[in-house]
């Protein structure tokens, strides 16, 4: 089996699999990894941008968290138990992306197979 083949059935499995569809360079769509981010954006914001306390901001979390089903709510409730460390990163000067990804939200194992396409 060439590596091609390799690598595109190994993505294939890999997005069945995990069905986690992060729109990268190639096209595959990581709906963890967009969500974290919509999620660390709206901390980002309210802590630089509205100086929210951190119970300001547990609230509006909890809030969205509520409202979303399946996986990504389950998602949404780790990044609530984690969100003062999350906070510690976006005070530090972390983007939503660096922070998704720290937190493995955002898996670049695909990309960096189908970097060699």
């Amino acid at each position: 089996m060439n590596k091609y083949l390799a690598c595109g059935f190994l993505a294939l499995l890999t997005y069945q699999t995990l069905s986690m569809p992060v729109v990268n360079d190639v096209g595959f769509f990581n709906n963890s990894c967009h969500f974290c981010e919509e999620i660390i954006d709206i901390v980002e914001k309210d802590v630089n941008v509205f100086n929210k306390t951190i119970t300001d901001i547990i609230v509006v979390i909890r809030d969205i968290c509520s409202d979303i089903p399946g996986p990504s709510g389950k998602e949404c409730i780790y990044i609530l138990d984690n969100i003062q460390q999350i906070m510690k990163w976006v005070d530090g000067g972390m983007n939503a992306s660096t922070v998704c990804h720290k937190i493995g939200f955002c898996n670049t194992t695909i990309i960096s197979c189908l970097d060699e396409l």
